[in-house]
Order: structure tokens, then C-alpha cells, then sequence
């Protein structure tokens, strides 16, 4: 039983340290112990040394070899690499929910919906819509049923987060509070119309639209 407990914690301190590795909490390249986050979230280091292992596998926490630990940091070519991965792993996805007839448009329109009541609030709510924005893409990944393709996908989601989240802000402010709003509603419509080159042109363009910004960011 005091395994499955430690599992479980193990997993929890994951997410915490990850939501403040997103967040900007810790800085990218910023020195991480296990010491500071065990005290911090009043877990054993053993919770949070296998935490870390977890952080790690998904690019979030690199051990060098001195055996101290950091944030990761991303360069310009990373950057690229992993959205472009996102895109190929979206396009593959959508092409399964359209075959399988499995396209998530409830819980899609959901998402859109939230989107709007959070631009609707103004200023102070552009991380909220990125989270939304995400859930939006986490249901057509998880909807096409390719376990494997959505294994990777949240695998980076992580690492994708991390990059955007300082962005945000200037991102917003290019391309207006309600572009979330717009995009989403215009790829729900195309998901039941358009023909699959257009889609995955749609797609490409809408995931890519961000890496000038971010590339402005970390030059």
C-alpha cells in the first residue's frame, strides 16, 4: 500500500513542479533540487527524485553531469523541431478522426465556448485561452484512438507550453484577444467540409503562426 501512496504523490509532485516550469516559476536553465521542491511540497526526496526521472523523460528537467539538475532551456532549432513535430502529429490525428468518424465536436465547441468567455474578461486571461487552446487539440489527438501518436503528442505538450508560455502576452496582443476564438470555430467547420490537402495547409498554418513570435523571443 505505501508503494501505490508514493506513486501517486510521486505523480502529483510531477504536475506541480511541472505547471511552475511552465508557468516561468523556475527559470529555463535555472538549477533544480530535489532538496527545494521536497520542502516546497512537503513530500519525501524519494517522491520527488522519481518526479524528476518522469520531468526528465519529457524534456522538461535535464541532469548533467555533475549530477546537478536544470530546467531546460530551448534553443531556435528546438523550437521548430518540436512544432513541427506537433504538426505532423495533429495532421495524422485528424485524418484518423475523419476516418473513423470519431471527430470530438461536442467537447471542440466546448472548448471554443470557454475560449470566448475567457477574451470576453479582457486583459489578464491569455494563459487561461493558451490552456483552452490546448484542451481544443488534446480532444482531436485523443479522439482519433492512435494511442501511440497521443503518447507523443502529450509527451511534448509539456515542452510546448513551457515555449509559449512567455509569449503569450505578445502573442495576444498581435493577434487580438478573439483570434483564439476565430481559429477554433474556422478548423471545427473545416474538420466537417474541406478536403484533406486544405485541412493539413489549415492546420500547418494555424500551429506555425506562433513560431515568429517565439523565435523573436529566444534570438
Amino acid at each position: 500500500m505505501e508503494r501505490i501512496k508514493d506513486v501517486s504523490l510521486a505523480q502529483r509532485a510531477a504536475d506541480a513542479i511541472k505547471t511552475s516550469i511552465i508557468e516561468g516559476k523556475y527559470n529555463q536553465g535555472e538549477k533544480i533540487t530535489e532538496e527545494e521542491c521536497a520542502k516546497n511540497l512537503g513530500l519525501s526526496r524519494i517522491c520527488v527524485r522519481e518526479a524528476f526521472g518522469q520531468l526528465a523523460a519529457e524534456g522538461l528537467l535535464v541532469k548533467e553531469v555533475n549530477r546537478c539538475t536544470r530546467v531546460a532551456s530551448f534553443t531556435k532549432r528546438e523550437i521548430e523541431d518540436v512544432l513541427r513535430l506537433r504538426v505532423a502529429i495533429e495532421r495524422l490525428c485528424i485524418a484518423q478522426c475523419r476516418e473513423r468518424k470519431s471527430i470530438p465536436e461536442v467537447s471542440l465547441r466546448q472548448s471554443v465556448e470557454r475560449m470566448g468567455e475567457l477574451a470576453a474578461k479582457g486583459e489578464g486571461y491569455e494563459r487561461e485561452q493558451m490552456r483552452e487552446d490546448f484542451a481544443f487539440h488534446a480532444a482531436i489527438v485523443d479522439g482519433a484512438g492512435n494511442t501511440h501518436a497521443a503518447k507523443v503528442w502529450h509527451g511534448i505538450e509539456g515542452q510546448i507550453l513551457t515555449m509559449l508560455y512567455p509569449a503569450v502576452s505578445e502573442y495576444t496582443k498581435k493577434l487580438g484577444r478573439r483570434y483564439h476564438v476565430r481559429e477554433h470555430t474556422a478548423l471545427i467547420d473545416a474538420l466537417e467540409e474541406e478536403s484533406t490537402a486544405a485541412l493539413d495547409k489549415m492546420i500547418e498554418e494555424h500551429i506555425l503562426e506562433s513560431m515568429s513570435t517565439l523565435l523573436e523571443i529566444y534570438s
